[in-house]
């Protein structure tokens, strides 16, 4: 009887194995795909409209001591190069 459950656990580790290679290849064609489109438009704060986008501007022309409050704290210390204060939302 033992051998029997040691055969199924074997059976179900190479069916568990299978199934997760199969996941890994279908998630990485999606990302072989994803990727070149990402690199091109750019998404988030890659997006190069970021970089010449009047609110930069404004930023970059702001005093050193001024702080800044944004609801995009990472864009504006990617793109302007300041340090800035989350604005906390409603609620």
């Amino acid at each position: 009887m033992p051998d029997f459950f040691r055969q199924k656990r074997k059976i179900a580790a190479i069916l568990i194995c299978f199934g997760l290679c199969f996941l890994t290849v279908v998630s990485a064609q999606e990302l072989v795909r994803f990727v070149p489109r990402f690199a091109e438009d750019g998404y988030g704060w890659a997006w190069s409209g970021w970089e010449d986008s009047p609110a930069m501007n404004i930023i970059r022309m702001l005093p050193a001591e001024q702080a800044i409050y944004s609801n995009q704290p990472e864009a504006v210390s990617l793109w302007a190069g300041r340090g800035s204060y989350a604005l906390l939302g409603p609620g």
